[in-house]
């Protein structure tokens, strides 16, 4: 491979390390979402096995994840609100 080679390959690989980061997001909300739904007292109240890692673990785990140039910045907070509001959602529409 030459450097031009290269440099495409990084920028490939760079635009995948970013799709999986949404891919992960999108699969950590969904799940957290439906189990935070669950363990609602008007749900079902269920005690699952979910999310061994508290909110700090979590924000110390995306950041390691962080890549100066294709993902500089992760921060938790979005991710919670997500959660929190899809939950809310699910609990707003349980029968």
């Amino acid at each position: 491979m030459n450097a031009k080679q290269l440099d495409d390959e990084r920028e490939a690989a760079g635009a995948e390390y970013v799709a999986a980061l949404e891919t992960l997001r999108k699969a950590f909300v969904r799940l957290n979402a439906v189990e935070r739904t669950l363990q609602n007292q008007n749900c079902r109240a269920a005690q699952l096995r979910t999310f061994h890692f508290t909110r700090n673990r979590l924000e110390e785990g995306l950041r390691s994840l962080q890549h100066s140039e294709f993902v500089p910045r992760i921060l938790i907070q979005p991710w919670q609100d997500e959660v929190t509001a899809v939950s809310d959602k699910q609990i707003e529409e349980f029968e």
